[in-house]
């Protein structure tokens, strides 16, 4: 599991100032369906008796398999929806804007972008259940050919989009003083000053 102070390919003076996942409702609705036959399959178990017959090295047979079958496919399902919850990042740094999605051992998507590329931020949300929960489509337009990054149904993205437009400001001053500098550094070599 990633931390928040550790990412592939952070910067030795990158400073996190965001680190987020979805909504912790997406976590929840894709644990519900396993968590349902999880606990269907423990009361079955208890009900009737079951749960010792499982214990049992000869009692595989009938009701006890069903019923271990559905708790190991329940497990599997529920720790699975966890790990792929777990795994999409969405990382606003002082340099950078980045979006990480990934299927353990199998995909990873990561699109990033310097702060000083972002043109626009939006917030959208989804429909009441949005509003209620207090989640949105963050979509952070650059420019260039990487388009728009999107923060998928994250947590207080009002407040992430004026992360991101601070840092914007922050990387176009400071563009702005170091062209500044050049020039004077350029100026007085030309002009011999010291």
């Amino acid at each position: 599991m990633l931390r928040q102070e550790d990412f592939s390919g952070r910067r030795q003076d990158e400073e996190i100032l965001v680190f987020a996942r979805r909504h912790g409702f997406f976590l929840f609705r894709s644990i519900l369906v396993p968590l349902t036959l999880f606990t269907l399959a423990v009361s079955i178990s208890v009900q009737t008796g079951v749960l010792s017959t499982l214990i049992t090295p000869l009692g595989f047979w009938g009701i006890p398999s069903v019923c271990l079958a559905v708790l190991l496919l329940s497990f599997g399902l529920g720790l699975w929806a966890f790990l792929e919850w777990e795994n999409d990042h969405y990382i606003v740094t002082t340099e950078r804007i980045i979006s990480i999605r990934r299927i353990i051992k199998v995909y990873e998507e990561r699109r990033e972008a310097e702060v000083e590329r972002v043109q626009d931020v939006t917030a959208k949300t989804p429909g009441l259940t949005g509003s209620i929960l207090g989640y949105a489509d963050l979509r952070i337009s650059t420019a260039g050919a990487l388009g728009v990054i999107t923060f998928s149904r994250v947590s207080e993205a009002a407040q992430i989009a004026e992360i991101v437009l601070r840092q914007r400001e922050a990387a176009s001053r400071k563009r702005l003083d170091t062209t500044r500098e050049t020039v004077r550094e350029t100026l007085q070599r030309e002009m011999g000053i010291s």
